[in-house]
Parts: structure tokens; C-alpha cells; sequence
């Protein structure tokens, strides 16, 4: 995934995946998890759970406070807030 991107940002135009190479990979990809998912991966992740869900609060909180910040320091309107945050065409 990083020799991709930095192949891409050096210029170079890549062809996207066919969708069902795509696919198949994200089917590896579940099977490998799956398979090696066990008792020990559940209560590892069990045991994890509650640092998860405060990093995951911790992000949201920081992310929603530097996008008020930064809406104040360009001086945006709701219009433009909006404009700005979806994809370009």
C-alpha cells in the first residue's frame, strides 16, 4: 500500500484493481482473520475494549474541536462548510 502511494505521488498513473481481483483480495484477507481468531484474539480484544472506545471519544472530541477552530479562523458559513467538506468532482 505505501510502494502504491509513493509511486502514484511520484507521478506515475496506475490503472485502478478489476473489481473482482479487488474482491477476492478483501476474501483473503477475511479468511486470514478469520482463521486465526481465537479464543486468546477475543479476550485480547476483550481486554482492550475500553482503551479502544476512548481513543476512539478522544478522536472525535479533538477532531470536532480543530474543525470549529479552524471554521473560526477562515471565517466559513455554513454553505461554504459544507461545500468544502464533501469530495471534488
Amino acid at each position: 500500500m505505501v510502494a502504491v502511494a509513493l509511486v502514484q505521488l511520484a507521478g506515475v498513473e496506475m490503472q485502478p484493481l478489476p473489481s473482482t481481483l479487488r474482491t477476492a483480495a478483501q476474501v483473503c484477507i477475511g479468511v486470514f482473520i478469520g482463521v486465526t481468531f481465537n479464543t486468546q484474539t477475543l479476550a485480547e480484544l476483550r481486554a482492550s475494549f475500553a482503551t479502544v472506545i476512548g481513543r476512539t471519544v478522544a478522536t472525535v472530541t479533538s477532531s470536532l474541536f480543530l474543525a470549529s477552530f479552524v471554521q473560526r479562523w477562515l471565517k466559513l458559513d455554513a454553505q461554504q462548510r459544507f461545500s468544502r467538506a464533501r469530495p471534488a468532482d
